[in-house]
Parts: C-alpha cells; sequence; structure tokens
C-alpha cells in the first residue's frame, strides 16, 4: 500500500541521515580498534502504533493497520490515544499502550461488537468501550481470550461481554476492569462456562445491571478465580452471581446490593473460600446465598458475613427461597453441601429473614455467629431446617426473632420431587449443643442470662397462633418448657429459643466485714455491710 511504502522510505531516510552518529558510536563501542559494533535501531519520531522487529521498526498510522500487520509474537507499541475499530480479532494480538488510552466505539461487525475470537491482550494500557447501541459491547468464541495485564485499565458500560463456552478473560499484573451501567447480564457465558481469572493484586468490578423491563444480573455461567486480588458485584437487580464457579484464595471481595448475591446450582463450587480470603454480602434482596444444588465451603481462617438480606420482601415471608443462606430440594434430597469449617468466621447477622433456610446437607462450624435475623419471617429466624444441619458448640445462636415461632431453631418437614418428579416427603433432621456461656438475651428488660433451649411455638393455641417463650411472664402468661439436648441428631418437630426460666433474686447478707481473700460479690446479691 501508498503507506507502507512511504513508512519503508521513512525508515530508509532516517538511516541514512544517522550515518555520522552510527560511526561514532562504532567508534566509542570499540576504542578505535576497526571493529564494527552492531547497529542500534534507529530513532522514530511520533507515531500512533509501532512494531519492533528484527529488522527494524514500522510504524502505522492507526492501530487498526498494525493489529493488521502484526505477525507471530509481535508487539504492538502505542504512542499516543488511539481508537480500535478492527471489528474482529482472529490472530494473536498483543498491545502496549504505554499508559495511552484506547478507546473502542461500536464496531463494524454484524453484531456491532468486537469480537475476539483469537487472543488479545492489553499491558499498560486504558481501554475505553463507548458502545451505545449494540446487544454487546463484546463477543468471545470458545477461542477467544481477552486479557488485561501490566496495570492496565477497561471499562465497558451500557453492554457487557458475551463468551461462549470455554472463552477466557484475564484481569492480572494490577489491572482493572469494570462493567458497569449494562441494560442487560454485565458478563454472561455459555452454559458449559466461561473462565474469568483474577490475579496479581488486580480488580474487577460489576455494577448496576438495572434494566427493571429485564433480568439483568451481574456475571453469568463463569469459572471465576479470584487469587490475591479483589471482586465486586453490586446493584444488579436479579443476582449477583448465578450459575457460576467462586473460588477466593487470599483474596477481597463482595457482593452487595443484588436481587439475590448468588444462585448456585447442582454440581458447582458456588463458593470455595480458602487462604485468609473475605467474602462481604449487604442488603441483597431476597437471599445471599441461594442453592439449587452445589458445593460452599469456608475454610478455617476466612471470613464470610451475611447481613441485611430481605431489603426487598414487603411483606412476613415463610418462602423456602429467601434466607441469608437458602438451600432448596430439588430432585433429589441433599443435593446442596455447604460447609462453614470450625475456625472459619461466618456472621450470619441482622438479616431481615432466616439466617439459614435449609433443605440441604448443612455444617455450622464453631466460628459461626446467627444472631438478630428474622424479622420478616414467620418460623426459624437463627435456623429453618428440612434438610440436615450440624450445629457444632460454640456457635453463637441467639436474640433471633420470627414472628409465629422458633426463634432460633424451627425444625420440621419439607416437601419436593424426587428424580422422577414424584412428591415426596422428608423430616429435618438436627444435632446441636447447650447453649453457650455469657449468652445475654435481649428480650428482657434488664440483662437476664440464657442458661437452656426452651420450647418457642410448640403448643398451638390457635389456628394462626401458638404458646411463644414469655420467662419474664407473671401468672398464666409465664411460659417457659426448657428443652433437653441430647448429643445425638434429632428429627423431632422442634421451635427453640435460647432463653431463660424462671429467675429467682438472691440478697446476700452479710455479718461484719467482708474477709479480703472471699472474691468479688456476685452481680445480682444485695450486700448488707454489719447487719444482723
Amino acid at each position: 500500500s501508498s503507506d507502507d511504502t512511504e513508512n519503508a522510505q521513512k525508515f530508509a531516510d532516517d538511516r541514512s541521515g544517522d550515518t555520522e552518529n552510527v560511526q561514532k558510536s562504532a567508534d566509542d563501542s570499540n576504542g578505535g580498534n576497526g571493529e564494527p559494533a552492531p547497529t542500534p535501531p534507529p530513532a522514530v519520531g511520533s507515531f500512533v502504533a509501532k512494531i519492533v522487529t528484527e529488522t527494524g521498526i514500522q510504524t502505522y498510522d492507526t492501530l487498526d493497520a498494525a493489529i493488521k500487520a502484526v505477525q507471530g509474537d509481535e508487539v504492538i507499541e502505542v504512542g499516543e490515544d488511539c481508537t480500535l475499530t478492527v471489528g474482529t480479532i482472529e490472530k494473536a494480538v498483543v498491545i502496549n499502550g504505554n499508559d495511552h488510552t484506547i478507546s473502542v466505539p461500536e464496531q463494524g461487525t454484524d453484531n456491532h461488537a468486537l469480537k475476539i475470537n483469537a487472543s488479545l491482550t492489553f499491558n499498560k494500557a486504558n481501554v475505553v468501550f463507548t458502545n451505545e447501541n449494540a446487544e454487546w459491547t463484546v463477543t468471545m468464541s470458545g477461542n477467544g481470550v481477552l486479557t488485561l495485564d501490566e496495570g492496565s485499565t477497561c471499562i465497558i458500560e451500557k453492554h457487557g461481554i458475551y463468551a461462549d463456552n470455554y472463552a477466557t478473560i484475564n484481569v492480572k499484573g494490577g489491572s482493572k476492569l469494570t462493567v458497569q451501567n449494562t441494560s442487560y447480564t454485565a458478563l454472561m457465558a455459555d452454559k458449559e462456562f466461561a473462565n474469568l481469572n483474577i490475579e496479581g493484586d488486580s480488580e474487577v468490578i460489576v455494577d448496576r445491571a438495572e434494566n427493571k423491563n429485564g433480568v439483568p444480573n451481574g456475571i453469568n455461567n463463569f469459572k471465576i478465580k479470584v487469587v490475591g486480588s479483589r471482586l465486586t458485584v453490586t446493584n444488579c437487580v436479579k443476582q449477583g452471581l448465578v450459575r457460576c464457579w467462586l473460588m477466593l484464595d487470599n483474596s477481597n471481595a463482595e457482593i452487595s446490593g443484588n436481587g439475590i448475591g448468588i444462585c448456585g446450582n447442582n454440581g458447582t463450587d458456588v463458593l470455595i473460600m480458602k487462604n485468609g480470603s473475605n467474602l462481604t454480602m449487604e442488603d441483597n434482596g431476597t437471599a445471599g446465598i441461594f442453592l439449587w444444588g452445589g458445593k460452599v465451603k469456608v475454610e478455617a481462617g476466612n471470613t464470610l458475613t451475611i447481613t441485611g438480606t430481605g431489603k426487598d420482601i414487603k411483606e412476613i415471608t415463610d418462602s423456602r427461597y429467601d434466607g441469608a443462606l437458602a438451600v432448596y430440594y430439588y430432585y433429589n434430597t441433599y443435593t446442596a453441601d455447604v460447609n462453614f469449617e470450625d475456625g472459619a468466621t461466618v456472621n450470619l447477622i441482622d438479616n431481615d429473614v432466616s439466617a439459614i433456610n435449609n433443605d440441604g446437607k448443612v455444617y455450622i462450624g464453631n466460628g459461626t455467629t446467627i444472631m438478630n435475623n428474622g424479622s420478616k419471617t414467620v418460623y426459624g429466624a437463627g435456623i429453618q431446617n428440612r434438610g440436615d444441619i450440624t450445629i457444632a458448640p460454640n456457635v453463637k445462636l441467639y436474640n433471633n426473632h420470627a414472628k409465629v415461632a422458633g426463634d432460633d431453631i424451627y425444625n420440621t418437614t419439607g416437601e419436593g420431587m424426587d428424580r422422577d418428579k414424584n412428591t415426596v416427603t422428608y423430616t429435618g433432621k438436627i444435632t446441636f449443643a447447650p447453649v453457650g456461656d455469657g449468652w445475654i438475651l435481649d428480650d428482657c428488660k434488664e440483662e437476664h442470662p440464657i442458661v437452656g433451649w426452651y420450647h418457642d411455638g410448640r403448643e398451638k393455641l390457635t389456628d394462626n397462633a401458638y404458646k411463644r417463650w414469655n420467662g419474664d411472664g407473671e401468672g398464666d402468661a409465664y411460659y417457659a418448657d426448657e428443652y433437653t439436648v441430647g448429643k445425638e441428631a434429632v428429627s423431632d418437630a422442634l421451635a427453640l429459643k435460647a432463653a431463660h426460666g424462671q429467675l429467682c433474686s438472691v440478697t446476700y447478707e452479710v455479718t461484719g466485714d467482708i474477709p479480703s481473700d472471699a472474691g468479688a460479690v456476685p452481680a445480682a446479691a444485695k450486700v448488707k455491710k454489719g447487719g444482723s
């Protein structure tokens, strides 16, 4: 082409005009011994893009021209802010942005998106997609790989990324990908999953997938690995993550303000937390983590906090879809497996719904706190169980409040379908320990200690009312029927509250002086010094 001819001539002119400097370099390098020195590449003036090869430097007036010319493992160097409109990436392309901005507008392809059918890598680049009208900003085939590296940033607005099965997005080397304000799902893949790898102190932010007339999610059908990095998924109308695999390794994540925080499917690692990771889930609409099946594992030394769940619920709920953790029976009993390991810090606190609403198999380790949940829940504000649940000793499970029965524990029956779609009824099984030391009840006007498990709704008064615990009541209003906890799992119908029975007022009278080695006076004691 005429452009290439002009560039080649410029290359030749630059070389011929630099003969004196080349000779001086040779003389300096060899100390005047007459041996020729290697010829350095010529100086190049301003350029949009260039490719450095063994034979020289080729400059280009557009980034598109450089992309068309690049071969093998050559790297395109960007010399100024520029635009990418090549339409489709069909071969491996590596672009070193040198901290310049690369704008990617709506493309001239059949779907008006940038089509990535091979590997596209940005290093040290600030990439901005400005697609206004297409359904997707980027589409990726199964061979497509999009990589942000060496401190690159990428912002995508209004329309997100669609990836075929096995496509890969890499965000690494201190880079950051932001997908925001989309009218549909931000990152969406086909049902056999694409890959999202976030590593090396990098970050991915998905925020505000919020078309009220559609069902926008944050991320669909991705296998997500976060290693030493950060993931944020917030304010998505439908679900933050749906049908995803999420592994957090020495990483921090927030999944907040969505309709549902995480929606997991059978046969997937819905959430695996390891090596000191932290996940915060605040103010999700109806469920923090909802499982049709799959696996959740929070290993020792990791922290999961789910709080504020239920903001979208307008009335009192008894739905099995609602809960800070909600596990639903689906064609096979106990297809979901949740393990909060001993030594993990799990905080299920201040949710309007049940902390755990369970049809699956759940282990609650000794670092778990379940408190102040259930303001919009009919039964089992702490735990509502129809599945198989084990609560380790030292779990803090108290001061939850259900509307009808079972403030802290509600063990009952459930109904679902087997694999042949026949209706089946199953009974919850629960293993739990006596109450812990130092628990204080918040129902009382004074700070009363919790001393045991008490029935809280076992006796029916009317069709819609049950006899609730009232250990502070007087006369007929008093009701505190203690439940004795055994070591074995039980499948009894239970509605329980961590509480106390009748409290006695004790007055101590001491004659003479109190001995110096008598120890502390009991908090409830009334001491009369020098009494009779």
